[in-house]
């Protein structure tokens, strides 16, 4: 927050910087464009600051000129005035205006009235001071705007692998750590076909899944069986049970609640 406001007050005194610079540098630019008339000087003087004010003190200057056929008084030692930050430096600037002395006057050829006897060099410091203030405001915002837009990296974070094993306490009662896919199977029908143990020994199978929905047992029984979401069903002349199923990997799945695990049999034969 301390940063954005020194961002707004620097920005503002840009702005305010480049006023003063066109405020300045507008009047004097037409100025050097004015035809010149001759002209004589009346008097010149310098007034101090004012009680209060800001410690300037005022060049004045007066004098007389002619356009054509008509003659006109000034009293402007520069285009939008002249000012000095002391006395010395506004002395020196009249003293060169001495009563009486000839001069060239320059006026406005639309406004004849509108003259000055001279026009200050142009002085581009306030204008680079504006740019500087813009530049010193703009750089927060750019540097904000990085990071909202994660322009400089922030902290990398490799994507993990669908396929890359993890190992984990599968919470069997027992220290046994299985190693599972980070994205195992869902429960599908055609993820069960296939024969099935519960205790290791896959000859004759433990559990006979077939294509069809058919079951068949190691003693010989015979159901039917389906999946729906995660669980699976076996029905049979004993009844029907339904077996909330959680995937392990490809060869290897339990029901839950249970305490072992069912492993696919890679050899084996179905029951007769």
């Amino acid at each position: 927050m301390n940063l954005l406001i020194l961002a707004l007050l620097a920005l503002a005194g840009a702005v305010v910087l480049a006023v003063l610079h066109f405020r300045q540098a507008g009047p004097a630019k037409a100025a050097r464009h004015w035809p010149v008339a001759p002209g004589v000087m009346v008097a010149t003087r310098v007034d101090d600051p004012a009680p209060g004010g800001a410690m300037r003190w005022h060049p004045l200057v007066h004098y007389r000129y002619r356009v054509g056929e008509q003659d006109y008084e000034g009293v402007q030692l520069r285009p939008g005035g002249a000012t000095a930050t002391s006395r010395h430096e506004a002395e020196a600037m009249v003293a060169r205006y001495a009563p009486g002395a000839q001069v060239g006057v320059r006026f406005n050829p639309y406004r004849p009235e509108e003259s000055a006897l001279e026009v200050p060099p142009s002085n581009p410091l306030l204008l680079i001071g504006a740019g500087a203030l813009a530049l010193l405001g703009l750089v927060p915002f750019a540097l904000i705007a990085a990071e909202e837009l994660d322009l400089f990296g922030g902290d990398y974070r490799p994507p993990v692998s669908p396929s890359s094993p993890t190992t984990t306490d599968m919470g069997m009662g027992t220290d046994m750590n299985m190693t599972m896919s980070t994205t195992p199977p869902a429960p599908t029908t055609a993820y069960f076909v296939g024969l099935w143990t519960e205790d290791g020994n896959c000859y004759p199978a433990a559990l006979s899944m077939q294509s069809d929905g058919v079951f068949r047992t190691r003693g010989g029984g015979r159901g039917t069986w389906y999946v729906l979401g995660t669980s699976l069903t076996l029905s049979g002349p004993a009844g029907s049970r339904t077996l909330p199923i959680q995937i392990i990997d490809q060869n290897n799945y339990r029901a839950v609640g249970a305490p072992g695990t069912t492993a696919r049999c890679s050899v084996g034969t179905a029951p007769s």
